[in-house]
């Protein structure tokens, strides 16, 4: 329900029947169409933006106007859109996935079909059951793979694998071998994972409201994005340390992960402005503390001073000036 591409290009998200498109540099709103069927999927990639509805209608449409380019009817009930910033694009629904590449669409058949990327010469094919089916680049099934649970999300990485969602943990997927990466914190699930153009960050969206990006393959923590009053859509990178966030009511963030920046999406013309609470754990580590004082001459030292009240105080008002800011600058 939202993309960010890697080149920085265009940001997309999808608000019930409605394609939104905003500038990926400014943010600025760039235009906006009714589809007229409730979307499933959107995305952008090198050329165009994408767009396929319940019905299984893909269109591809131009990034600068609303100019519908081509269309594709899939004849599926379609429930999310497959693709990759180079063009492959397809249709998932409960049996499978129907591709397009530059030829007629080929379906591709897996039963309970719940998540699908494309990477490389492969389509992978994640299920309910927690099957993995890999299909080669000519459309011929290579073989099958198991996680433990279901599957919600699957994504390709430029170090030549896959990673993959399936409830409370990620798995990596290298060929027809798996390796768990990591698990989900306690009492939470991944629901969408998400790898940088470059290959080492990965970005997990856990609750409604709860992103995490990780380092890999460390797997040590970069920082998180938490929101008290707004459902999380959609994590996708963009260019260089750049993470996109989709929002519900079809608005979003962008995070520099370096510094800790923080941009949100203007509002189109004609479209209600939102404003959010966001928590936002992103930017540089913070400075190691100074060295105990060293002790006084004679051997006695300094007594200790309780700060405790004065750093709660300044944490307090830091977190109000956080706050109030990014309110501020939502209005």
């Amino acid at each position: 329900m939202f993309d960010y591409d890697e080149e920085g290009h265009s940001i997309v998200i999808a608000d019930g029947t409605e394609l939104l498109v905003y500038d990926g540099q400014t943010e600025a709103p760039r235009w906006r169409t009714d589809v007229g069927a409730r979307l499933v999927g959107v995305a952008s990639n090198a050329i165009s933006v994408l767009s396929l509805d319940v019905t299984g209608e893909l269109k591809v449409w131009s990034h600068e106007t609303a100019t519908e380019v081509r269309s594709f009817a899939l004849g599926v009930p379609a429930t999310g859109l497959v693709s990759e910033f180079e063009g492959r694009a397809g249709a998932l629904h409960a049996g499978g996935v129907v591709a397009v590449n530059a030829g007629e669409p080929r379906a591709h058949d897996v039963e309970g079909a719940s998540a699908a990327a494309f990477g490389g010469e492969e389509l992978v094919i994640g299920t309910e059951a927690g099957a993995l089916h890999v299909f080669g680049e000519d459309g011929a099934f290579v073989g099958r793979a198991e996680v433990p649970g279901p599957v919600h999300s699957i994504t390709w990485c430029a170090g030549g694998f896959f990673f993959v969602a399936n409830g409370r943990s990620v798995h990596r997927l290298d060929g027809l071998e798996v390796a768990q990466v990591t698990n989900a914190p306690e009492d939470e699930v991944v629901r969408t994972v998400a790898c940088s153009a470059s290959g080492d960050r990965l970005a997990l969206h856990l609750s409604s409201h709860m992103v995490v990006v990780l380092d890999y393959p460390s797997r040590e923590t970069v920082g998180h994005a938490h929101y008290a009053d707004r459902e999380v859509v959609g994590v996708a990178f963009g260019p260089a340390q750049w993470l996109g966030v989709g929002l519900d009511l079809g608005d979003g963030n962008k995070f520099d992960l370096a510094t800790g920046a923080t941009h949100r999406t203007d509002t189109h013309p004609g479209r209600t402005h939102n404003r959010w609470i966001l928590m936002n754990g992103f930017g540089p580590p913070e400075p190691a503390r100074a060295p105990a004082p060293a002790p006084m001459p004679g051997g006695t030292e300094l007594p200790p001073q309780d700060s405790s009240g004065m750093f709660w105080l300044i944490g307090a008002v830091l977190v109000l000036v956080a706050i109030a800011a990014f309110l501020i600058s939502t209005s």
